[in-house]
């Protein structure tokens, strides 16, 4: 059961961070986002991943 809980949180934290990428970048192509704005959710997503695969682990 543990190993099923920790599949599902990592491919959940991946979806998350694909999605929030995703539209960061599809707003930053429209020119509804600045390039700093990108990169705080870039950092923002790198950091949610990694504080879950730290507990995970």
């Amino acid at each position: 059961m543990k190993a099923f809980i920790e599949w599902m949180l990592t491919f959940v934290v991946s979806l998350f961070c694909v999605v929030v990428l995703k539209g960061s970048y599809t707003r930053l192509i429209e020119g509804d986002m600045q390039a700093v704005d990108v990169l705080v959710d870039v950092v923002i997503a790198v950091a949610v991943a990694t504080g879950v695969f730290t507990v995970i682990n």
